[in-house]
């Protein structure tokens, strides 16, 4: 089984967010055993809930992943996880670092500083007019603009 479409189904089981992997992670080993792990032992897991042991049983179709993954690739947008070659250093070291992130373009350099915009989904004019202002003025003076496209 490829790494990556494990990593891309674990990060997409609605309700297991950063914490519970870590927790499954650290129980299983791999993401592979996390994949093939039975329901007795999904309950022995720190923080699992019977609702998070249920999606987790359910939604284990590797071929459903594989494809989902591969159609998001042909969108432009590349998957990272904790431990891939790909994800940023700099988030090693955040004590709640997300497991995975989707990017389209390029990461930041590292020897560079680095600023994130995050914002609202339904931002006022005058808030997405500050926002680009803010993002422009600091791009022109070699500051990387990191955004989450929310």
């Amino acid at each position: 089984m490829n790494e990556e479409v494990l990593a891309y189904w674990l990060a997409n089981i609605y309700g297991i967010g950063r914490i519970k992997i870590q927790n499954l992670l650290e129980y299983y080993g791999s993401l592979e055993e996390i994949f093939k792990s039975k329901e007795h032992t999904l309950q022995q897991v720190p923080g699992l809930n019977r609702q998070d042991q249920k999606v987790l049983k359910q939604h284990r179709d590797y071929a459903y992943w594989e494809e989902q993954l591969y159609q998001m690739q042909k969108r432009g947008i590349r998957f990272v996880w904790r431990g891939s070659a790909g994800y940023p250093p700099r988030l090693y070291h955040l004590a709640d670092a997300p497991f995975s992130l989707y990017v389209r373009g390029g990461l930041p350099a590292t020897d560079q500083p680095a600023v994130a915009v995050v914002g609202a989904r339904n931002a006022s004019h005058e808030g997405l007019e500050l926002a680009g202002n803010f993002g422009k003025e600091l791009a022109e003076n070699g500051v990387q603009v990191i955004s989450g496209l929310a």
